[in-house]
C-alpha cells in the first residue's frame, strides 16, 4: 500500500523529496480516515463512499463539509426561532451570503479543499455566535435547543488539531451520527433527500442572488427573497429534529421541492433581465484561430465579465464556454460579442481530455471541478466557492483577476493550424429553445397534438455522469416514435449530440431547453400547453426519463414531484439515500421508478402505455 502511495507522490512534479514524504504520510493517513458520504448518483457500490469519494473527495474534506452543515444548522435554528425581521439589515445580508456560498461548497464536485472548508465551518460559528448574542437579548434563558455542549447551536473547535476535528464531525455531524440521531432508517434516509434537495436549491438560489447583486437594484422583489430565504434557514433548522414521523419527513422534501419551483423561476427571471430571452441558436464547435480562455460550470454572469473586461482591455481573446455554459450563448445581449465565438468539449466528466486539449486558461466558475491534472492545472482557475488546493483562485467579479486570466490567454499558443483539424468535423450544437421560444410557436404545437401529428412529448437529460449505462439516455431518444418531441436540458444533452431525428410541422424533434436549471422552461411549456388545450400537465402526453448525479438533480426531482408529475424514470441508479421502503411508496403512489439499462425499448412501451386517454 505504502510503496503504491510513494510512487504516486513521486510523479509530483515541482515538489522536494523531504515535501514529497510529508504527502506521502498525510494521505496514507487519508487512507486511514473514515468518512461516509452518499450524496451523489455514483456513490461507491450504491451504497457511500467510506475511505475517499468517487468524485475524489478526501475524508477529512467531506468531514469538514459536515461539521459546516452541522453549524449552518445551529445558524437556521437561531434565525428561525429569532425571526430575520430582529437582524439589522447588515447582518442580515451577511448571514444570507454566508450560508448560501459556504452551503454551495459542500456540493459535489464544488470545493476539494479542506484549508477552505475549515475557513467556511470558521466563518459559520463566527456568524451564529453574533445571531446568539442576539437571540439571547430576546430570550434570556437557554432554550430547549441550545442545551448540549456539542449541539448545533454550542459546538466551537477546541484546537486546530486536524485529528481532533475529524473525530467531531464523524461524531457529531456524519451520516453516521445523523443515523443514530434519528432511529428509524427510512426517515433519516428522507432526511437525508432534504437535506441534498435543500443543498441543490440554495445553490441554484446562488447563482440567481449572484446576479440580481450586480445590477444596482433588485432584479425580483424583497418579498421573493425573504421568502425563499425563511425556508432555507427553516429547513436547515427542522434537520435536526429526530421525529420517527414519515410525515414529517415527506412535508420537509415536499416544502423544499415547492420553494425550488419558485427558486428556478426567480433564476430565470434573473437571466432574462441581465442577457435577454433565449432565442434558438446554432453554436459552432469548431475551434477559431487565435487566443483562447475557456469557461465551464453554470454562471453565466462570468461569462459577460470576461467579455467585458476583454472589451474594455482591448485583448483580442476569443471566448468559448465548456459543459453547462453552452446555453450562454442563445442570450442576445452576449451575442453582441464578436469573441464569443463557441463551445468546446462536451460535458464536465469529460473534462480531462477537454481542458488538456485546451490551448488556454480555464475557468471553473461553479461545479462540476474533477481533481485537476497536471497537463493543465497552471492553466486553470476556480472562483467563489469553487476550490481545489494547489490550483488558482480568483474573484471573478475583480477585472485586475480577470485581466490576468486573459493576459495568460495571449502567451500561450491559443489555436492555429497546427492542433485545430481534429475539431474541424464536429457537429454545432442547436440550444436556446426556452419556454419563451417554444411557446412563440404554441399554435403550431397544439394544432399538431390536435391533429395528432405531435402524440408524446418526452423530456430527457438532467445530470451526466461517467457510467457508460448513461447510453440509455441516446439509445431511448432514438427509438422515441416520429411523433414525438423531445425537451433535453442539463449537460445530459450532450449525450443526444449529433441525433437526426427530423421535425414535427418545422419545429426540430430534439429541442434543448438549457441549463438543468431550465428544467423550469419545460415544466412551463407543459403548463402553457395543457391550458390551451384545456387540460392539466396530468393528462399531457408527457414522458420524463431524468438522468441524475447531484444535489441540484434532487431539488428538481423534488420539485417535479411537487408539481405532480407522475411516472418519472430516474437513473442510472436510484439514490442510495432511499430505503427499499422509501422506493416502494414513490413507485406505488407516484410511478418513479428506475430506468431500465438495456431496456430502452421495453421502458419506451410502458411509457407509451401509460399515456392519458
Amino acid at each position: 500500500m505504502l510503496s503504491k502511495l510513494v510512487r504516486r507522490v513521486s510523479r509530483i512534479k515541482g515538489h522536494s523529496t523531504s515535501t514529497n514524504r510529508i504527502r506521502v504520510v498525510m494521505i496514507t493517513k487519508r487512507y486511514q480516515t473514515n468518512m461516509y458520504c452518499m450524496q451523489c448518483e455514483q456513490t461507491s457500490h450504491g451504497l457511500g463512499c467510506t475511505s475517499q469519494g468517487i468524485c475524489g473527495k478526501w475524508p477529512e474534506t467531506a468531514n469538514m463539509q459536515d461539521l459546516l452543515l452541522y453549524v449552518n444548522s445551529g445558524i437556521g435554528q437561531y434565525v428561525t426561532k429569532m425571526g430575520e425581521d430582529k437582524l439589522d439589515q447588515d447582518l442580515k445580508e451577511k448571514t444570507r451570503a454566508h450560508v448560501i456560498e459556504s452551503t454551495f461548497s459542500t456540493l459535489t464536485n464544488v470545493n476539494f479543499s479542506e484549508d477552505r472548508m475549515v475557513d467556511y465551518l470558521k466563518t459559520s460559528i463566527d456568524v451564529r455566535e453574533t445571531l446568539k448574542s442576539k437571540f439571547r437579548q430576546i430570550h434570556p434563558e437557554l432554550q430547549d435547543f441550545e442545551k448540549g455542549e456539542d449541539s448545533p447551536s454550542n459546538y466551537v473547535i477546541k484546537g486546530d488539531d486536524e485529528n481532533s476535528l475529524n473525530e467531531d464531525a464523524l461524531r457529531l455531524a456524519s451520516l453516521y451520527a445523523s443515523k443514530k440521531r434519528i432511529g428509524d432508517a427510512n426517515c433519516f434516509g428522507l432526511r437525508e433527500c432534504a437535506l441534498y434537495g435543500l443543498k441543490g436549491m440554495m445553490a441554484y438560489f446562488g447563482h440567481a442572488e449572484l446576479m440580481s447583486g450586480t445590477t444596482g437594484h433588485q432584479i425580483y422583489s424583497q418579498e421573493a427573497r425573504d421568502e425563499i430565504y425563511k425556508v432555507c434557514f427553516g429547513v436547515l433548522d427542522g434537520l435536526m429534529s429526530t421525529s420517527q414521523d414519515l410525515n414529517y419527513w415527506l412535508g420537509v422534501n415536499m416544502e423544499v421541492g415547492a420553494t425550488n419551483v419558485k427558486v428556478l423561476s426567480l433564476l430565470d427571471q434573473a437571466h432574462t433581465t441581465l442577457f435577454g430571452i433565449p432565442e434558438p441558436t446554432s453554436v459552432s464547435s469548431v475551434p477559431v484561430e487565435g487566443p483562447a480562455i475557456l469557461l465551464s460550470g453554470h454562471d453565466v454572469l462570468d461569462v459577460k465579465r470576461v467579455l467585458d473586461v476583454a472589451q474594455k482591455k482591448n485583448l483580442n481573446v476569443n471566448v468559448y464556454t465548456h459543459g453547462e455554459l453552452l446555453p450562454a450563448h442563445s442570450y442576445p445581449e452576449l451575442k453582441k460579442f464578436k469573441n464569443f465565438v463557441g463551445h468546446f468539449g462536451t460535458a464536465w466528466q469529460n473534462q480531462y481530455k477537454d481542458f488538456k486539449d485546451f490551448p488556454g486558461p480555464i475557468l471553473m466558475t461553479t461545479n462540476c471541478l474533477m481533481p485537476p491534472r497536471s497537463r493543465y492545472r497552471d492553466r486553470l482557475y476556480t472562483t467563489r466557492c469553487v476550490g481545489y488546493d494547489d490550483v488558482k483562485h480568483i474573484d471573478a467579479a475583480n477585472e485586475k483577476d480577470v485581466e490576468m486570466m486573459l493576459k495568460q490567454a495571449l502567451e500561450l499558443p491559443g489555436f492555429d493550424q497546427s492542433n485545430m483539424a481534429k475539431w474541424a468535423e464536429v457537429k454545432p450544437h442547436l440550444t436556446g429553445f426556452g419556454h419563451a421560444a417554444i411557446l412563440s410557436h404554441a399554435d403550431t404545437v397544439v394544432s399538431a397534438i390536435k391533429s395528432g401529428a405531435l402524440q408524446h412529448i418526452f423530456v430527457i437529460g438532467g445530470c451526466d455522469g461517467t457510467e457508460k449505462t448513461r447510453s440509455y439516455f441516446r439509445d431511448l431518444a432514438e427509438v422515441t416514435p416520429d411523433n414525438s418531441l423531445i425537451l433535453t436540458l442539463g449537460c445530459g444533452k450532450f449525450r443526444l449530440h449529433g441525433l437526426e431525428l427530423g421535425d414535427i410541422g418545422g419545429i426540430p424533434r430534439i429541442l434543448d431547453v438549457g441549463q438543468c436549471n431550465d428544467a423550469y422552461s419545460a415544466v412551463v411549456v407543459a403548463m402553457k400547453l395543457a391550458e390551451a388545450l384545456d387540460t392539466d400537465i396530468h393528462h399531457l402526453p408527457l414522458h420524463f426519463a431524468v438522468s441524475w448525479f447531484e444535489q441540484k438533480a434532487v431539488a428538481i426531482f423534488l420539485s417535479l414531484l411537487h408539481l405532480g408529475i407522475k411516472n418519472i424514470r430516474l437513473g442510472p441508479a436510484l439514490p442510495a439515500f432511499l430505503t427499499d421502503d422509501v422506493r416502494q411508496y414513490l413507485f406505488q403512489n407516484l410511478g418513479v421508478r428506475q430506468v431500465s439499462m438495456g431496456n430502452e425499448k421495453e421502458d419506451l412501451k410502458q411509457m407509451l402505455a401509460e399515456t392519458p386517454q
